[in-house]
């Protein structure tokens, strides 16, 4: 893998982590295109790693809020909004770790076919393009609210399911506001890339010395590219607009079907 490969796949990472329309099929379509439809495992943690820390920089103050808000209630036993949100946030990681440790590796394999990725992000968009037509009704989020949206997110380890894009909508499903579902489903992200990082931290030692600075240069496109989407995406989720991203899925689903069915 050169620098325009590492720098492109990065820049993809990046943008398609947080735009909701599945980082892991684009990965695996364009990583299809340029050589074979296996991505190196260390090299997406890596990616992953990186396009964290715009979360981190984007969320940094309501990070804080609810690592404070929690430890609060902890110590006053009391309930607290932000306290309750860290609850709402583990509540969400329990399903989303079970379904990751028991069915990753099965969906990998499942759907890992450049053609099956085509059919998965055409659900994608389908996904997208229905939270157009629900209302936001009481705007909160409960645990069950929680429990499900979790579910949602485990289910979307599978390539072309965009993590984002199904958890923003299966909020909006269920009525929660919409810059409430942005908000959550973002720092819902960082226990989830945390534990896949950790799930595969061994894999890490297989990066070749040789081949750091290359894998470095794709960090560092997926950091950049994941900051600029992130806030782009916010701003679209607030305007009611999250849906436009379907158009996208459907033409991109239609295309790679078509180039790994009949081209290549």
């Amino acid at each position: 893998m050169g620098y325009v490969e590492s720098f492109s796949e990065g820049a993809i990472q990046g943008l398609t982590e947080f735009l909701p329309i599945s980082s892991s099929g684009h990965l695996h379509l364009f990583h299809g295109v340029v050589g074979d439809s296996n991505l190196p495992i260390f090299f997406a943690i890596l990616l992953h790693i990186f396009s964290l820390l715009a979360v981190l920089i984007v969320f940094r103050k309501d990070i804080w809020r609810v690592i404070i808000g929690f430890f609060k209630m902890i110590f006053e036993k009391k309930i607290n909004p932000d306290g309750q949100l860290a609850l709402f946030i583990i509540v969400a990681t329990i399903p989303t770790a079970i379904i990751g440790l028991l069915l990753e590796d099965y969906f990998e394999k499942l759907f890992s076919n450049p053609i099956v990725i085509s059919g998965t992000l055409f659900v994608n968009g389908v996904i997208l393009f229905a939270s157009k037509y629900f209302q936001q009704k009481d705007g909160v989020l409960t645990y069950k609210k929680s429990l499900i949206i979790g579910i949602i997110q485990g289910v979307a380890i599978i390539p072309g399911i965009s993590r984002s894009g199904s958890t923003i909508s299966a909020a909006i499903f269920l009525g929660v506001d919409r810059g409430v579902a942005g908000v959550f489903s973002f720092l819902l992200s960082i226990p989830a890339i945390l534990g896949a990082g950790l799930l595969h931290a061994k894999d890490l030692t297989t990066l070749d010395s040789s081949v750091v600075s290359v894998s470095l240069v794709g960090g560092l496109a997926s950091f950049v590219f994941g900051l600029f989407s992130l806030v782009f995406l916010l701003k679209l989720i607030k305007k009611g607009k999250f849906y436009y991203f379907a158009y996208y899925c459907w033409l991109i689903s239609i295309l790679s079907f078509v180039y790994y069915a009949f081209i290549k």
